[in-house]
This record gives structure tokens, sequence and C-alpha cells, in this order.
């Protein structure tokens, strides 16, 4: 999304919201259920609602509070954002480690695991990127099996993690990696992770 962002030249509108408005569908939400709204929603904007899951609370009154501010749909406004063309020839570069920089890695994520209470719920910002530093880092070091299995052990006991399943989609995303690359494999961590009971940050899934 970022480097479309500037590729494309996107312009991300900056509205305020209207609180009565969202007050009045969060109402319905509780007396009529979530699913009249995301009917409502699917009526203004079916090409929309076909990524949102009917449970998404929040990303269904975002459709409703889109069309009742600009009058436009979410798609709509998508589309309108990538109408410009590409004004120049670009490339895209990722930056990788040597393999004694990812172990040096790992031995850093355990160094502040001595140093943090990562078991504390107030250090869980520490917890969260440890998990998926050390797993990333084991997993460029062709250790795939235990790479998931640092991911897939925290998820037991938080599966609305969302950036857990990002972390393990992301591995088989990148093209450039010829012996991981898989498309399908990285859509259904995704869709496993859409498919979450209150699944946290589902924004940053689905833009994958």
């Amino acid at each position: 999304m970022y480097i479309d962002s500037l590729i494309y030249g996107i312009e991300f509108q900056n509205e305020r919201i209207d609180i009565e408005y969202r007050k009045k569908l969060n109402q319905m939400a509780e007396e009529e259920g979530l699913e009249q709204l995301y009917e409502k929603a699917k009526q203004i904007d079916p090409d929309a609602m076909r990524k949102i899951s009917i449970n998404d609370k929040k990303r269904i009154i975002r459709v409703l509070e889109i069309y009742h501010k600009t009058g436009k749909t979410k798609t709509e406004q998508e589309k309108e954002s990538r109408k410009n063309e590409v004004k120049y020839n670009y490339k895209t570069f990722a930056i990788t480690m040597n393999r004694e920089k990812l172990y040096e890695r790992i031995e850093l994520w355990n160094k502040i695991e001595e140093i943090f209470d990562i078991n504390d719920e107030e250090n869980v910002y520490w917890r969260e990127n440890s998990v998926r530093a050390k797993a990333n880092a084991e997993f460029r070091l062709g250790n795939e099996e235990k790479a998931t299995k640092i991911i897939e052990d925290y998820l037991k006991a938080k599966p609305e993690w969302a950036w857990g399943y990002i972390e393990m989609a992301d591995w088989y995303l990148d093209k450039r990696d010829k012996k991981h690359y898989d498309l399908e494999r990285a859509k259904s961590i995704l869709l496993r992770a859409e498919n979450i009971k209150g699944i946290e940050e589902v924004d940053a899934v689905l833009e994958r």
C-alpha cells in the first residue's frame, strides 16, 4: 500500500468523522444485528464488501461512513486514486542480512527477553516483536519449521494476533525468493487470520 501510494501518487483523504452518524450505526448494530449493517453496506458497495468479513464491524461501518460523507463508495475512491499513470520507471529493492547478522539478531532478542519480563502484559510490545524477529531470522536461516513453530506457539495463546499471520504470509509473498514464493500458501494464512473472531488490525491483514 505504501509503495503504491508513492508510485501512483495516491492521496488518502483526511476526512472528519461524523461522530453522530457513527453512533447511529453502532446503535443499529446493537439493536438490529451486525448482519443488517453488512447487508446495507453490501447494497452500497458490493465490491468492497467481498473483501470484508460479516463480523468485521469496524470495516463495515467505515464503508458506510465513506459513502455517507462523500457520496462515493470506497471502491470508487480507490479507483480514482489510481487513475494517474506512473510517471517514471521504478524498481523496488529489499535489504537482506548475512547469516552472522541473523544469528546476532536472535541473540539480541534473547537478551531483550532477559531484560524485560515479556510474559508481563505491560511488555506485550516487546514480547510480540521478539516473537516476530526471532521467527523471521530463523526463516531466513532456512529453519522454516522452527520459524513457524515460534509464531504458532504464540498464536495458541493469542489467536487474534494479526501480525503473527502477516509475518508468516510475508515469507511466501516475496517473488524474488524462488524457493519459498507460494501465493496460495500466503493466501491461506491470511484467510485463516481473517476468519479469526476478534482479530486485531484486520485492515493490515486485508491490505496484504
